[in-house]
Parts: C-alpha cells; sequence; structure tokens
C-alpha cells in the first residue's frame, strides 16, 4: 500500500471550491428564502441592472487606473467632483431645489478642481 501525500491541494483551488461553495449557499437561500417575489422582481429588471454594473465597473477601473498611474492626493482630489455631478442631477432630473450654501460648495469643488489640473499643485 503506497502512503498517502500529507500535501493537500494548491492554495488556489481551496480558495475557488471555497468561493463555488459560497455562492452555491447563497444561490439556493435565495431560490428558496422567503423574499423570493422581491428576487424575482429584481430579476425583471435585469437591463437597468445590467447597465449600472457595466458603468460601474467602467469607473472603478478608471479609478484604479488613475491611482496607477498619478499621484494619489490628485486623483482623491478629482474625485471630489462627483459630488458637483450628484448636485446636477438630482436638480435636473430629480427636480430639487439647493439652497445658496450647497452652490458656493459646487463652486468652490469645481474652482478647487480647475486649479489643481491648471497649476498641478
Amino acid at each position: 500500500m503506497a502512503a498517502r501525500s500529507t500535501r493537500s491541494a494548491p492554495k488556489r483551488w481551496r480558495r475557488s471550491s471555497k468561493i463555488t461553495k459560497t455562492r452555491a449557499c447563497r444561490s439556493t437561500w435565495a431560490w428558496f428564502s422567503p423574499s423570493r417575489p422581491t428576487i424575482t422582481k429584481s430579476a425583471i429588471g435585469w437591463r437597468q441592472a445590467g447597465l449600472v454594473g457595466l458603468f460601474s465597473f467602467l469607473g472603478s477601473l478608471g479609478w484604479f487606473s488613475a491611482f496607477a498611474l498619478v499621484n494619489a492626493a490628485y486623483v482623491n482630489a478629482l474625485g471630489q467632483i462627483e459630488i458637483v455631478f450628484t448636485t446636477l442631477t438630482s436638480v435636473f432630473v430629480l427636480g430639487e431645489r439647493i439652497a445658496v450654501r450647497e452652490a458656493f460648495g459646487i463652486a468652490l469643488i469645481i474652482a478647487g478642481a480647475v486649479l489643481l489640473v491648471l497649476t498641478g499643485l
């Protein structure tokens, strides 16, 4: 009888197996859970969810690429422009009103971003 090897499977296989088991358990729970109607309703909107996922992926890809290419302080500072886009979207799409203080804050963010881009401080 041959001696059994004490060496276990490679680490990546164990990790892959663990991920597969976790996904199987979550899928089973989602299928048989009491909140299944909610999951069904979510599946109906797969196009919108797919677009959100795609743009989220592209945004993260750009974000991490920028961190790899440029000084992290610049990327983080220019990332504050997101607040401006979010606020403008809420104004133009959702019809919300912004206060004078918020408009002043947006102007400061834009001025800071322009100053950063132009001077490279």
